[in-house]
Protein backbone atom coordinates (compact mmCIF):
# COMPACT_ATOMS: atom_id res chain seq x y z
CA UNK A 1 0.00 0.00 0.00
CA UNK A 2 2.67 2.31 0.55
CA UNK A 3 4.62 1.90 -2.60
CA UNK A 4 1.08 2.66 -4.54
CA UNK A 5 0.14 5.03 -2.17
CA UNK A 6 -3.10 4.10 -0.78
CA UNK A 7 -3.91 4.31 2.77
CA UNK A 8 -4.29 1.52 4.90
CA UNK A 9 -6.64 1.57 8.52
CA UNK A 10 -7.06 -1.22 10.36
CA UNK A 11 -10.42 -1.59 12.45
CA UNK A 12 -9.78 -3.47 15.68
CA UNK A 13 -13.41 -4.98 15.91
CA UNK A 14 -14.27 -6.63 19.42
CA UNK A 15 -16.61 -9.19 19.80
CA UNK A 16 -20.06 -8.05 21.09
CA UNK A 17 -20.08 -9.85 24.55
CA UNK A 18 -20.15 -6.79 26.82
CA UNK A 19 -21.17 -3.00 26.19
CA UNK A 20 -20.85 -2.10 29.90
CA UNK A 21 -17.12 -0.85 29.41
CA UNK A 22 -15.60 -3.66 30.68
CA UNK A 23 -14.01 -5.48 27.58
CA UNK A 24 -11.76 -8.06 28.53
CA UNK A 25 -9.26 -7.74 25.84
CA UNK A 26 -8.43 -4.60 25.62
CA UNK A 27 -5.18 -5.40 26.44
CA UNK A 28 -5.08 -6.83 23.11
CA UNK A 29 -5.98 -4.10 21.10
CA UNK A 30 -3.54 -2.28 23.36
CA UNK A 31 -0.62 -4.50 21.86
CA UNK A 32 -1.79 -4.47 18.69
CA UNK A 33 -2.57 -0.70 18.38
CA UNK A 34 1.41 -0.14 19.61
CA UNK A 35 2.08 -2.73 16.63
CA UNK A 36 0.55 -0.61 13.97
CA UNK A 37 1.68 2.70 15.62
CA UNK A 38 5.58 1.06 15.39
CA UNK A 39 5.01 0.34 11.90
CA UNK A 40 3.34 3.30 10.81
CA UNK A 41 -0.07 1.61 10.26
CA UNK A 42 -3.41 3.83 11.21
CA UNK A 43 -5.42 2.22 13.36
CA UNK A 44 -9.26 2.89 14.59
CA UNK A 45 -10.02 1.08 18.04
CA UNK A 46 -13.72 0.12 17.73
CA UNK A 47 -13.67 -1.18 21.17
CA UNK A 48 -15.84 1.91 23.13
CA UNK A 49 -18.25 2.00 20.23
CA UNK A 50 -20.78 -0.35 21.43
CA UNK A 51 -21.00 0.87 25.33
CA UNK A 52 -24.25 0.96 26.48
CA UNK A 53 -26.07 -0.77 24.13
CA UNK A 54 -27.33 -4.01 24.56
CA UNK A 55 -25.14 -6.77 23.12
CA UNK A 56 -27.77 -8.75 22.23
CA UNK A 57 -29.76 -6.28 20.18
CA UNK A 58 -26.60 -6.01 18.14
CA UNK A 59 -26.06 -9.49 17.04
CA UNK A 60 -27.29 -11.13 13.98
CA UNK A 61 -28.95 -13.60 15.59
CA UNK A 62 -28.87 -15.20 19.27
CA UNK A 63 -26.12 -18.13 18.14
CA UNK A 64 -24.48 -15.49 15.50
CA UNK A 65 -22.60 -12.72 17.21
CA UNK A 66 -21.60 -10.81 14.40
CA UNK A 67 -22.78 -7.53 14.01
CA UNK A 68 -26.53 -6.67 12.82
CA UNK A 69 -27.49 -3.68 11.00
CA UNK A 70 -27.40 -1.89 14.16
CA UNK A 71 -24.20 -2.64 15.32
CA UNK A 72 -22.54 -1.74 11.29
CA UNK A 73 -24.65 1.61 11.73
CA UNK A 74 -23.01 2.34 15.08
CA UNK A 75 -19.69 1.09 13.11
CA UNK A 76 -20.17 3.68 10.26
CA UNK A 77 -20.77 6.44 12.78
CA UNK A 78 -17.52 6.39 14.18
CA UNK A 79 -15.61 5.23 11.34
CA UNK A 80 -17.26 7.96 8.60
CA UNK A 81 -15.36 10.89 10.17
CA UNK A 82 -12.47 9.14 10.24
CA UNK A 83 -11.70 7.69 6.97
CA UNK A 84 -13.82 10.02 5.11
CA UNK A 85 -10.67 12.28 4.50
CA UNK A 86 -8.60 9.30 3.67
CA UNK A 87 -10.61 8.42 0.80
CA UNK A 88 -10.93 12.39 -0.59
CA UNK A 89 -7.15 12.49 -0.11
CA UNK A 90 -6.78 9.10 -1.99
CA UNK A 91 -8.11 10.37 -5.02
Amino acid sequence: TRREKIPLVVLLLPPILKTDGDYPYGWIHDQVIARLDELGVQSIDLRDVFDGQEAEKLWVHPTDHHPNELAHRLIAAHIGPLVTPLIQKSR
